[in-house]
């Protein structure tokens, strides 16, 4: 917990303070650096969005980056701020991001069922809801921690079920990379939560210049964000593995994006690429 400062916003409210000085670097921030530090979770995934529109993929990936770009914009009001009100708009956002992302994997997956009505999503909804419900009648950070912490378990174990099913170097690559980020941005959360008092001697010792470097709590976000961007483009280019349509991976703007290949570039491979698409026609929309 650092120092309640009062600036532009008031007094603190919030359930968490982190090991930032408030109100160190300006008077309308109440924790600079845990702030901006969010636009790894907001410029990548406006990108994502862009891409999916761009290039007609499913529209389920463009929700994901939508409720990644959600958290984002929630953990910027919540860290500039300090306020509860910003903290829910933060902490809630990450359950429905979350639960979405197992429910997009449980499609690719193939466990949808229900043509008229999709119980799956149902179910994820109502989980989302009560556990908002939940959090806003018992709010104990470790009850969000543990809850987000459980879905996330869950995403993982998904994403190896569904690397067995990929001979794709490429896609391989996507899930260890998205894999190592988040596992460092996780260890560098649980530093800045248990080590807050060494990191504050550690800056008092350093010239102002190095100091950002030691705000832990802002390189989670960094590395978090980037991470479940990844993670969106790894559940892309495994689906679309699974539909037989050429993709590959490219740098852009955001480092990483999936590339959608027209047809004529599959390497001659036209009329399988079209018969695959056939035979996977009523699956593809019936996950859609």
């Amino acid at each position: 917990m650092a120092p309640a400062v009062e600036g532009f916003w008031g007094s603190p409210t919030s359930t968490l303070d982190w090991c930032e000085a408030n109100y160190a670097v300006s008077d309308y921030i109440a924790e600079f650096w845990n702030t901006i530090s969010n636009l790894a979770m907001i410029l990548p995934p406006i990108y994502g969005i862009y891409e999916v529109l761009r290039q007609k993929f499913e529209l389920r990936f463009a929700i994901c980056f939508v409720l990644l770009l959600v958290v984002g914009l929630g953990s910027w009001a919540f860290h500039m701020t300090l306020l509860y009100e910003m903290q829910l708009s933060d902490e809630l956002p990450m359950v429905f991001c979350s639960c979405f992302l197992l429910y997009c994997l449980a499609g690719i997956h193939g466990i949808q069922q229900n043509q008229h009505i999709n119980w799956l999503s149902v179910g994820f909804f109502v989980y989302s809801a009560l556990f908002s419900l939940s959090y806003l009648y018992y709010p104990n950070p470790l009850f969000h921690q543990v809850n987000y912490g459980v879905a996330s378990v869950a995403i993982t174990l998904l994403d190896i079920k569904l690397l067995r099913t990929q001979k794709d170097r490429t896609v391989r690559h996507l899930f260890y990379l998205g894999v190592m980020l988040y596992a460092l941005a996780f260890a560098l959360w649980n530093l800045d939560n248990h080590g807050c008092q060494s990191l504050v001697r550690l800056r008092s010792t350093l010239p102002p210049v190095l100091r950002p470097f030691t705000q832990l709590h802002a390189w989670w976000h960094i590395f978090a964000g980037y991470a479940t961007y990844i993670h969106i483009l790894y559940c892309v280019k495994a689906r679309y593995n699974i539909l037989q349509e050429k993709s590959h991976i490219t740098l852009g703007a955001m480092g990483f994006t999936v590339r959608r290949l027209p047809t004529h570039e599959t390497n001659g491979h036209a009329n399988g690429h079209i018969n695959g698409r056939t035979d996977n026609c009523n699956n593809h929309k019936h996950l859609d």
